[in-house]
């Protein structure tokens, strides 16, 4: 009989493992699934997370996505990420960006081959107002202007909701020409999300083709556009595919 970690290599054929390292938290989003905020008690030490970063290696996996919680808030995220180059495996950090700034060397020392940051609204009082922090707005576009000076790789993540359906455009247009990838996602009514601000499926179906209209009217390289999996399963019966 095939070992677990046989049938994980041959059938499943990981990819990239999406690891929340911590659930500690320096924002308060709305639409938070994790109801982010104060670390667990029974998170990983430094040598299990180190550990767990060799057995995803084990498992075959290519690629390591270190979110939270914040990730840089944990003060052993370095050695966790040194760990997933170490092994020669792709990094991403998904982070909120408020404290990354202090963290611009480490991250250039690790050549991350992806910085995902949150743009929720296109004006800071939508934007702040979704993360829960005055001035996160103003925040992101400091750092997104910081990652371009230092040529690290910027991904966008839009989460949308009835909040900030109507700001989709304006927020491609800070995106636009920047090489700066963008995916957008769902808010989904889990942990602090309210079900009545999730989008309705009208709005959903015109968002799906706002996705599939802009991936064929920009080049990869103006905007790098994809929309997260709550939207791949439908592609087939979107007639602009």
């Amino acid at each position: 009989m095939p070992s677990i970690l046989s049938y994980i290599t041959r059938r499943i054929k990981p990819s990239c493992a999406v690891w929340e390292i911590t659930l500690r938290c320096n924002s308060k989003c709305i639409h938070c699934g994790s109801i982010a905020g104060e670390a667990r008690s029974d998170e990983l030490d430094t040598e299990e997370a180190l550990q767990l970063v060799k057995d995803l290696y084990s498992c075959g996996y290519k690629g390591v996505a270190l979110m939270g919680g914040e990730p840089l808030v944990r003060e052993d995220w370095f050695e966790i990420a040194s760990e997933v180059k170490k092994l020669k495996m792709e990094l991403s950090i998904v982070t909120n960006g408020l404290n990354l700034k202090r963290h611009i060397q480490h991250l250039k020392v690790l050549d991350v081959d992806c910085i995902s940051l949150s743009l929720d609204g296109a004006t800071p009082k939508t934007h702040d107002y979704l993360r829960g922090i005055d001035g996160a707005f103003d925040n992101t576009q400091e750092i997104m202007r910081l990652l371009e000076k230092e040529d690290l790789p910027i991904s966008i993540i839009t989460t949308v909701s009835k909040i900030n359906f109507n700001e989709i455009e304006k927020i491609k247009d800070i995106i636009v020409d920047r090489n700066i990838a963008w995916q957008i996602q769902l808010a989904i009514p889990i942990g602090r999300f309210p079900r009545d601000l999730v989008i309705s499926r009208e709005e959903f179906y015109t968002l799906a083709l706002f996705i599939s209209i802009n991936a064929k009217k920009y080049s990869y390289k103006r905007l790098p556009i994809i929309g997260a999996h709550c939207f791949g399963y439908y592609s087939k019966f979107m007639p602009n595919q």
